[in-house]
C-alpha cells in the first residue's frame, strides 16, 4: 500500500491518496511498483512494504522516480521510487 502525501510548497488543496500495488522489486535504494494508475513524478509516498509470514508492514518514505505505462495491451502502471533515508 502507498500513500501520496500533499505537496506543500505547491499550496494547492490536496487529500492524501491510498494506492495499492504489487511489488516488482527492491533494492538498496529503492523499488518498483506495479499500480493500476499512474502516480505523479516527484511526489512524495509513505511506503507500507509487508514482509514475511505472518505480515510484517516497515513504513518508509519514497519518492517518485518516474512512472510508465507497463505496455500498450495493460491497464498497469509501473513506477520506481526512491528511499529517502
Amino acid at each position: 500500500m502507498v500513500q501520496q502525501l500533499p505537496d506543500f510548497e505547491s499550496g494547492e488543496p490536496f487529500a492524501p491518496i491510498d494506492i495499492s500495488g504489487r511489488t516488482q522489486n527492491i533494492s538498496h535504494k529503492g523499488l518498483c511498483i506495479i499500480t493500476s494508475r499512474p502516480i505523479r513524478i516527484a511526489s512524495l509516498i509513505r511506503c507500507e512494504i509487508r514482509v514475511g509470514t505472518p505480515d510484517v508492514r516497515i513504513a518508509t518514505l519514497m519518492q517518485v522516480r518516474w512512472t510508465r505505462k507497463r505496455d500498450q495491451d495493460s491497464d498497469g502502471f509501473i513506477s520506481g521510487l526512491e528511499s529517502l533515508f
